[in-house]
């Protein structure tokens, strides 16, 4: 589901995608520090259906358990890219 969302996205929600799972507003000339690949993980700790959180040190997506359907998780995504918000500290 994440996937076909994240298509749809258009290109400034993108880039915010970008800036909150990276750090960075664009990869450049560091792409080999991000050598690992990018991962998404679902955190069940987190309540269900919020807003997703990253690790930009780790190029990582968290995102809550269980959303209602492909909106509610596109809402969520949208909020946490408006925001930038999330970013957890790199010592977790």
């Amino acid at each position: 589901m994440f996937w076909k969302i994240y298509t749809d996205l258009n290109y400034e929600d993108k880039k915010g995608y970008l800036n909150l799972v990276s750090g960075m507003s664009r990869l450049g000339d560091v792409k080999h520090r991000y050598a690992m690949s990018h991962r998404i993980r679902v955190d069940s700790s987190m309540a269900e259906g919020g807003t997703p959180k990253s690790k930009a040190s780790q190029f990582e997506l968290i995102l809550a358990p269980n959303y209602e359907n492909a909106e509610a998780m596109k809402a969520k995504l949208l909020e946490a890219i408006a925001k930038g918000c999330g970013l957890e500290s790199d010592q977790d």
